[in-house]
């Protein structure tokens, strides 16, 4: 059953809010040579944090909401081969989203 609170999640509205919480990450992340550098920058360190875990809610929130629709091929704008190749690349750049709050940093 759908919580009420997860009434707003349909599959295409969370690829397109995790590709937005992505794309913010991967703004801060090549603001910086290497994660050494960003882990020097206090600010750039914490909004990083505070994107891990708001992402990681959204997933939580999101399987809750729609379950197995999530892996299932759609009509978003968004599609999860972007979101997977978005992924990769912030696993190359050094950051694990899915960690959430235990992101290490």
């Amino acid at each position: 059953m759908q919580n009420k609170n997860n009434k707003n999640l349909n599959p295409c509205s969370c690829n397109e809010k995790s590709q937005t919480i992505m794309d913010k990450t991967i703004a801060i992340r090549k603001k910086f040579e290497s994660v050494d550098a960003l882990k020097k920058d206090k600010t750039s360190k914490k909004t990083i944090r505070e994107l891990a875990t708001k992402y990681n809610t959204l997933v939580g929130k999101c399987f809750e909401a729609n379950a197995a629709a999530l892996f299932e091929d759609n009509d978003c704008e968004v599609s999860l081969k972007t979101l997977e190749e978005k992924k990769s690349l912030l696993h190359s750049l050094g950051i694990h989203l899915d960690q959430g709050a235990n992101i290490r940093l």
